[in-house]
């Protein structure tokens, strides 16, 4: 996975060759703060199961998966976040940051 963020100094572009990118946004500061944690426990509990060879299935998307099945997942994952956008096959996405030499933004 690839995670930019709003914010950081743009130095790449990048073209969606095939898939989708799900764009998320960090919820109000005090709630994503309580899902960080959650999310960090969470983490721990994952890495415990990789080490002992258990794979969470949840984690991965298979062909057949609607983009709503997909959606749900994410979200799961992220629950200190909220869908800003979703990007398909032929978007592009910061441009913005290097023509402008300045900070990504969200548009």
């Amino acid at each position: 996975m690839l995670f930019v963020i709003i914010g950081d100094w743009g130095e790449h572009f990048y073209i969606i060759i095939s898939g989708a990118v799900y764009i998320l946004l960090k919820k109000h500061q005090e709630i994503a703060k309580e899902s960080d944690q959650q999310k960090t426990q969470e983490n721990a509990k994952d890495k415990e199961k990789n080490a002992n060879g258990d794979a969470d299935e949840k984690r991965v998307f298979t062909d057949g998966m609607s983009d709503e099945e997909k959606l749900q997942i994410i979200m799961n994952l992220y629950p200190g976040y909220f869908l800003g956008r979703i990007m398909q096959t032929g978007s592009s996405f910061g441009e913005i940051a290097l023509q402008n030499r300045t900070r990504r933004c969200f548009y």
